[in-house]
């Protein structure tokens, strides 16, 4: 039964997001919606909870009657690699709300509404068990978002970004498909638990342009109140769906020949993640980078074939993270909550890492050195705005602060399931902390400790280096290639309609018929 508790959440979150959106046109007070959007959170986070499986279990979604086209039905996959990045998305959705209480300016039920739909389709894509699942779950969460922003933003730039984000996650689905037709063309067929090594690295690619922070963007959102709540989710929710075909990934890794040429760059990417972070003013404009810059650590592990250090960063990244992202109005106590999740950020390296690759997924080199300086910046980050000064709001409630607290202290405690069950799960994961790994985590922490001497100094070197490396990763070279391609895509479709409908379009259609039907016949 466990197996498909997952299954039965999701269908919670749709059922209450929808009932949120028919109730919204109802003159309720805005407290009620909070708490019906509560009260189906926490159904989904509960069911999640209790459903951990050690082994793998398929769940048909129907029988499509597909074969013609060489493509398996949409498949379900429950297993320990899954069960995670579920309980992260039901936790971080369950906690985003809990955390409206305390600024509801501006929040309106739809945003409850859409936080619930992208968390519950979130949840289907990280349990997708083939890439058909996978990449209808993608368009699904693509079109949710783009309906969210293109309904709130109304200048045209803003729109433009929109799009040039949208089409470089196009891009990923398209490389996830390249990678099923590979895998068929070896007379196969391609599932999640069993990925071959030659679709490796477009799987990888796949899921970097969908990570949601290539290329890196203003946010759409203004409200602070929205960007920490909505923004969040529609920021986390892409990074989370892709996050795990990387853990996949690195099951089997990629090829020994691609390897090395990939950890060069992503070591850069890291360091530049760091870099930006460190400087950033706050946390809602650092986020994009504490994304980048932790994903990147997933990635290089993933690279060495280290799945089990891959998912410890993709926990850190979702659950860990948002701790920091929810922290919007500064408590003494409360405090103590984000410092926790630099220490188990800090000690990342120790938990689950392969006792052969204990450094970040590889053995020490001078690029390990390199992704322990990027460890220490993103720590150095985190701290510096955990302590940075926030608006004090006189206006809380003592129950507010209760159930504040309670949805931060949720994501440090899921992050704990998360190490105490998965540990648990018999031969399958074993943690082993060796002499390595010991020193690498000495090394981070020292790097921590000098980095932020450094900084209290008020160097201007990190901020500098950020500044020579932002024009390369931010991406922004991306929008006119975008741009270029959709103005010929678009000018073809023009001089196509003009042709047809002209005065011989007519005689332009038969001749087009006729060249299709004579490549038919010879094929």
């Amino acid at each position: 039964m466990a197996p498909v508790f997952p299954l039965i959440a999701i269908f919670i979150l749709v059922f209450f997001s929808i009932s949120l959106l028919i109730a919204s046109r109802l003159s309720l007070r805005l407290a009620i919606f909070w708490l019906w959007a509560i009260l189906g959170g926490l159904l989904a986070w509960v069911l999640i909870l209790f459903s951990r499986d050690t082994f793998p279990t398929y769940i048909p979604l129907g029988n499509w009657r597909l074969e013609m086209f060489s493509v398996a039905s949409p498949l379900m996959l429950s297993d320990p690699i899954s069960w995670p990045f579920a309980l992260a998305l039901a936790t971080l959705g369950l906690a985003v709300t809990l955390s409206d209480v305390v600024h509801t300016d501006g929040l309106e039920p739809v945003f409850w509404a859409g936080n619930m739909a992208l968390t519950a389709f979130g949840m289907l894509a990280v349990l997708a068990g083939n890439p058909l699942t996978l990449a209808l779950t993608w368009a699904v969460i693509d079109g949710l978002e783009i309906f969210l922003l293109l309904s709130r933003l109304q200048r045209s730039p803003d729109r433009g970004r929109v799009i040039a984000v949208f089409s470089a996650r196009l891009m990923g689905i398209f490389f996830l498909l390249v990678a099923e037709i590979m895998v068929q063309a070896q007379g196969g067929q391609l599932v999640f638990d069993q990925i071959p090594k030659s679709a490796s690295t477009f799987l990888l690619l796949a899921s970097g342009l969908r990570l949601g922070v290539i290329p890196l963007h203003a946010p759409f959102w203004k409200e602070a109140s929205v960007r920490r709540g909505l923004g969040l989710i529609t920021r986390v929710v892409p990074v989370t769906s892709s996050a795990i075909m990387i853990v996949r990934t690195a099951t089997v890794g990629v090829p020994a020949a691609q390897a090395p040429y990939l950890l060069v760059f992503i070591a850069i990417a890291a360091l530049y993640g760091g870099f930006s972070w460190i400087n950033a003013k706050d946390e809602l404009e650092g986020r994009p980078h504490w994304l980048f810059g932790v994903a990147s650590l997933s990635l290089v592990a993933a690279l060495g074939g280290d799945w089990r250090g891959s998912l410890n960063w993709s926990m850190v990244l979702i659950l860990l993270g948002s701790v920091l992202f929810l922290y919007s109005t500064p408590s003494p106590y409360l405090r103590l909550l984000p410092i926790l999740g630099v220490l188990l950020s800090s000690a990342a390296p120790l938990f689950f890492s392969d006792p052969e690759k204990p450094i970040y997924g590889w053995r020490l080199s001078y690029w390990t050195l390199f992704l322990m300086v990027a460890h220490a910046l993103l720590l150095v980050g985190y701290l510096r705005l955990t302590f940075r000064s926030r608006t004090i709001v006189s206006s809380i409630e003592p129950w507010m602060w209760v159930v504040y607290g309670i949805g931060l202290l949720l994501l440090v405690f899921s992050y704990g399931v998360f190490l105490w069950w998965w540990g648990e799960t018999g031969n399958l994961i074993r943690v082993k902390i060796g002499f390595l790994q010991v020193i690498s985590w000495l090394c981070v922490s020292g790097l921590t400790a000098l980095i932020l001497t450094w900084q209290r100094r008020r160097s201007r070197l990190f901020e500098n280096i950020g500044k020579r490396l932002r024009p390369a990763f931010s991406f922004t070279w991306m929008y006119p290639i975008f741009w270029t391609l959709y103005r010929g895509l678009e000018r073809i479709t023009w001089i196509v309609s003009l042709i047809l409908e002209g005065e011989g379009g007519v005689l332009w259609a038969f001749l087009l018929l006729t060249l299709i039907l004579s490549l038919v016949a010879q094929c």
